[in-house]
């Protein structure tokens, strides 16, 4: 259901995803994305083999301050081994 269409049987659609799409200032270099979404293994991507994305999952499918912890940790992880330094902004994010 989207929204500017009629909802039959008295409740509004709660499909949820929310999407982390973590880049540099210019996008030359993007992390991968994090998806999350209300199924740890959503039935429309039983057949795919290799997928570009991390998914994460959670009742209301939000941002929450354990997901974003782990991934805030693997980034570390992964800027450490490049032996890099980073400065992150976040905006509007409650976890």
């Amino acid at each position: 259901m989207f929204k500017d269409e009629e909802c039959r049987g008295g409740m509004q659609s709660k499909v949820r995803l929310s999407v982390l799409l973590p880049a540099n200032d210019d996008g030359s270099e993007k992390l991968p994305t994090l998806m999350i979404g209300r199924s740890e293994k959503p039935s429309c991507f039983v057949k795919v083999k290799s997928f570009p994305l991390k998914c994460k999952a959670n009742r209301k499918a939000w941002m929450t301050s354990e997901i974003f912890g782990d991934w805030l940790k693997s980034l570390d992880k992964s800027t450490r081994v490049k032996k890099r330094k980073i400065i992150l902004f976040i905006d509007n994010c409650s976890a």
